[in-house]
């Protein structure tokens, strides 16, 4: 039970990372409008990760980790991959401006080694017509048993407008390790926005992880609401670049602390505005502004 209890909430930790990991990516391409963490829909499920693009287009992501892999013992195959294609396929029916993506964590490759040799060479492929995409994709329909798909023709078809990700692990590589890979590359993305931000000092003050713990929490505490994470996430980020600014010119310049602190909102709330749709920016800028401070 311990265990998997333990493996339940390493499932959700790792959802929440790679949302943040995407969020943070987008943030970087000035392409994203609205975010959402296990978005609800209806029967009792959900997406695991929702992006709506400032062209207005749609991402979805299914993130799957791999701890305790649950099996479908009659296929003796994974009823969880399973499950993420019926719940991809259930969601893209009649959405044509939809993009869609099956997470995979590096440490569940070796688990499903077959359904990953399959899915790639599918991939590889952009016609039916070689006998190993034919075979790949007759090996995957049985293995899936998707009410709706008849051939495998139509799976290859499917499976063509599927993304497959094979993200980072979250597990430490060595004892000297201080942060599993998929950290590591959350904090060097904190670090880039830093520097478009010019808030690169106060590192031991105010060092990346609590950024990213603040905003691992945010995305916990609001998952499975339907609530747009866009505006809290981005208060998060400019209330923690504006703290290390603040420290930074405080310590250089002394002068009026609040004045300071005024300051140095103002500049990264106005760099990050300026990223931002209309109706975005003037909220975001309402909130700063007015010194109205919660999430």
């Amino acid at each position: 039970m311990a265990s998997s209890i333990f493996s339940t909430r390493r499932g959700f930790l790792y959802q929440d990372r790679f949302a943040i990991l995407t969020f943070l990516d987008h943030i970087q391409q000035k392409t994203i409008k609205s975010f959402f963490t296990d978005f609800p829909l209806l029967g009792q499920k959900s997406l695991d990760i929702r992006i709506i693009t400032l062209d207005g287009r749609e991402k979805m992501f299914e993130v799957k980790t791999g701890e305790n892999f649950a099996k479908d013992k009659r296929k003796n195959a994974s009823s969880e991959i399973k499950e993420a294609f019926a719940n991809i396929r259930e969601y893209a029916q009649n959405k044509n401006n939809l993009q869609c993506n099956l997470v995979l964590s590096h440490n569940l490759t070796g688990k499903i080694d077959e359904y990953i040799y399959h899915l790639k060479n599918i991939q590889n492929y952009s016609s039916f017509q070689a006998e190993s995409v034919k075979t790949s994709a007759s090996w995957i329909k049985d293995k899936l048993c998707l009410a709706d798909i008849n051939s495998s023709r139509e799976l290859f078809d499917f499976l063509k407008t599927v993304n497959i990700i094979i993200s980072h692990s979250d597990i430490l590589n060595n004892d000297n390790d201080q942060y599993p890979d998929i950290d590591d590359l959350i904090m060097c993305k904190i670090s880039d926005l830093a520097g478009l931000c010019q808030a690169t000092e106060c590192l031991y003050e105010l060092p990346s992880e609590i950024l990213l713990y603040k905003l691992l929490h945010q995305c916990r505490s609001q998952a499975g609401t339907s609530n747009d994470l866009m505006n809290p996430l981005i208060r998060i980020i400019i209330d923690f670049f504006s703290q290390r600014k603040v420290l930074t010119n405080y310590t250089r310049n002394s002068g009026d602390f609040d004045s300071l602190k005024d300051q140095s909102k103002s500049e990264i709330t106005n760099l990050f505005a300026s990223w931002l749709p209309i109706n975005e920016r003037v909220e975001i800028t309402t909130i700063n502004t007015t010194g109205i401070e919660t999430v």
